[in-house]
């Protein structure tokens, strides 16, 4: 007699999709934006993959206690389009999407970001006690 065992792997349900909180689904959950977060030396750390992208089609922002990441292109990236080219796959996303980050209150004037072989690092210093009111905009190096 064979036995057959419970496939453990988690399928997403229409019904799950349905009463999620996310109607489209979440962007990171398909690969768009994967982020790691640490905490070094006093200070936020996140590493996001966004690979295929240049410096100047990242936006970086502090508002309100969210870290807040745009990406996306006014160029045309395709590399299949004249008329003797015909897309047989095609997996990888090109346009633009954003995420966001609770941080708390920060001291964003010493908050900054590096954008090297694809990924994107934002340094945050730990919580400041007083809280400011204001968006700033953090430029990527």
């Amino acid at each position: 007699m064979k036995l057959i065992t419970k496939n453990h792997y988690d399928a997403p349900s229409l019904f799950d999709e349905f009463f999620s909180p996310y109607p489209f689904g979440k962007s990171y959950q398909n690969g768009f934006m994967r982020t790691d977060i640490s905490k070094r030396k006093g200070n936020y750390v996140f590493d996001i993959d966004i690979p295929g992208y240049q410096k100047d089609d990242i936006k970086v922002q502090l508002n309100d206690g969210y870290l807040t990441v745009w990406v996306g292109s006014d160029k045309n990236t395709k590399s299949c389009d004249s008329q003797d080219c015909e897309w047989l796959h095609q997996e990888r996303f090109n346009g633009e999407y954003s995420r966001s980050f609770y941080v708390g209150c920060s001291n964003d004037a010493k908050a900054n970001a590096t954008y090297h072989n694809g990924v994107l690092t934002v340094v945050i210093p730990e919580e400041d006690t007083t809280y400011k009111d204001s968006t700033k905009y953090i430029n990527v190096e």
